[in-house]
């Protein structure tokens, strides 16, 4: 009789072992085949690389605003658009809006609210070019109409008038860049133009800092 339970008790062991053998290579466990991972792997989507990017892939948007009222109400705008046409190098379009205007006090102590309102506007051409991760030069060409003051062309001396004209502003610049995700960044440089036409010139001086965003 013990034979008999011995006998009954390792048949039965042995059905349970093989049970679970044949649960886990039929894949009833949690681990995964070799062969599923991979192909896992390469039905995930993955981000293009520059090379495999598209024309709209490519395009930044940015440019810079600000807005301030009081004394003096100063509105000023500059959207652009950019095309990377490397990953190092981009190049664009865009336009600029300023408007500005001052008060002035009277001989009487008034306030008199817009005594002087003026605005300058007009297209812009840019390039970049990253040095490194973290350095840029550049350069951005405008064609500005604004008021200037009327001079005498031999002393220089200002008649008091003003006139609309047009223009050609060049700067060159300089600076700090910070990538931000796989197409934006942020740029802080300083920029220097290269026509700088004195007080007829739309910008008080040559010199200009910068703070441009693309995304």
């Amino acid at each position: 009789m013990k034979k008999i339970t011995t006998l009954l008790l390792l048949l039965f062991s042995v059905a349970v072992l093989a049970q679970g053998k044949d649960r886990f290579e039929k894949g009833g466990g949690s681990k995964e085949s070799p062969e599923t991972t991979r192909e896992a792997e390469q039905d995930a989507p993955r981000e293009k690389s520059f090379s495999e990017s598209d024309f709209w892939d490519r395009l930044v948007f940015g440019g810079n605003a600000s807005i301030a009222f009081g004394n003096t109400t100063a509105i000023f705008v500059s959207p652009s658009v950019g095309y990377r046409a490397t990953e190092r190098y981009t190049v664009g379009t865009g336009f600029i809006y300023q408007y500005l205007s001052l008060s002035a006090v009277d001989q009487n102590g008034n306030l008199i609210r817009g005594y002087v309102k003026t605005s300058t506007y007009g297209p812009l051409l840019f390039n970049y070019f990253n040095i490194t991760e973290l350095l840029y030069v550049g350069a951005q060409f405008e064609y500005l109409n604004h008021d200037a003051p009327i001079v005498d062309p031999l002393t220089g001396n200002w008649f008091g008038d003003t006139e609309r004209i047009w223009s050609p502003v060049l700067f060159i610049e300089a600076g700090y860049t910070q990538r931000i995700g796989n197409r934006g960044a942020v740029r802080l440089g300083l920029r220097y133009n290269v026509l700088d036409q004195g007080i007829r010139s739309p910008y008080a001086s040559p010199w200009f800092p910068v703070l441009g965003f693309f995304f």
